[in-house]
């Protein structure tokens, strides 16, 4: 018999369900495990013929979707389910890893809200990154850590999800000044090198044009137009002064949208302008080519080492 909360606001309300010990000891390797002599639930099997296994932690109702298709009472189990019911029963595959037992159901609700598969960060994301962890679908993880990868905000948190943390890594916010062992994985790792390698593009542009070498051909005039008009640009975006990790409030996809508006105009371009028109009487201006094609040839470059997990991963 097994002991299930039944009301998450009052605890103390359970329902019992009789089930068949030799139904889950055939289905899930884990409750195999728990009715077996060694733990006081088997000895009691095994010494009266009957137990009670307490399960407080478990959604009752999807719960007993997954004990009525262990025990073949198909007529009981739902044609349908939405994402919230399936995330429930995706964690309950998981911890009692009935995933062989129940795969060609879960593959029917799964396929009937593949459609709805977020293409951006919305609140059903980390849910779809459970289920398809779980059922063991590639495609459709690598493509919502992707978008984790390129939209998330801050740390990902697995919460009560079936998500190994090595997906989503961890990070301390200021390395040197915490001991927290920092995680090589995954989403936050992928993420936050993505964003440090892109400030640091950016510190380089600037300490390049404050330097001593001038960069333009043209001579001081084009390279002070230019850090003047970079320096105006980072600091109304409010990058010139690079955030701490991890980064909070800044996504990869975000700060690219930002860079791209920058406006970084060059006075060589302005000069050989004016000689085209008449106004400037240089045979031949040799022209910078300026900073906006290399840094948005950088910045994408980067990004598009973010291209999801894969399972194997």
């Amino acid at each position: 018999m097994l002991a299930v909360e039944a009301d998450e606001e009052d605890p103390a309300q359970v329902f019992h369900v009789r089930v068949s010990s030799k139904h889950l000891i055939l289905a899930s390797s884990v409750f195999k495990r728990i009715l077996q002599v060694g733990f006081k639930e088997g000895q009691q099997l095994s010494s009266q013929g009957h137990t009670e296994l307490p399960l407080p932690d478990d959604n009752p109702a999807a719960l007993l979707v997954l004990l009525n298709l262990i025990h073949g009472q198909t007529r009981k189990v739902p044609r349908t389910v939405d994402l919230g019911m399936l995330t429930e029963l995706a964690i309950l595959v998981d911890k009692y890893e009935l995933l062989e037992t129940t795969e060609m159901v879960m593959d029917h609700w799964f396929h009937g809200l593949e459609k709805d598969v977020p293409l951006s960060f919305t609140d059903d994301l980390l849910p779809w990154m459970c289920l398809s962890w779980v059922f063991k679908k590639p495609e459709i993880f690598r493509k919502v850590t992707r978008v984790a990868q390129l939209e998330s905000e801050g740390l990902l948190e697995v919460n009560q999800l079936p998500i190994p943390q090595s997906v989503l890594g961890t990070f301390s916010t200021i390395p040197e000044q915490q001991d927290i062992d920092v995680s090589t994985d995954k989403i936050n790792r992928c993420r936050q090198d993505t964003l440090s390698d892109i400030f640091a593009y950016l510190q380089g542009i600037l300490e390049n044009y404050q330097g001593s070498t001038r960069t333009c051909p043209q001579g001081i005039e084009c390279d002070g137009m230019l850090l003047g008009s970079l320096t105006i640009g980072l600091k109304a975006t409010n990058i010139l002064e690079p955030p701490l990790p991890p980064y909070n409030g800044f996504s990869v996809k975000g700060l690219l949208e930002r860079l791209s508006e920058l406006r970084v105009p060059q006075f060589c371009s302005y000069i050989l302008n004016l000689r085209n028109i008449g106004y400037y009487s240089h045979s031949s201006v040799r022209t910078c080519g300026g900073i906006k094609g290399p840094l948005e040839a950088k910045t994408v470059e980067l990004a598009q080492k973010l291209q999801g997990l894969e399972l194997t991963d």
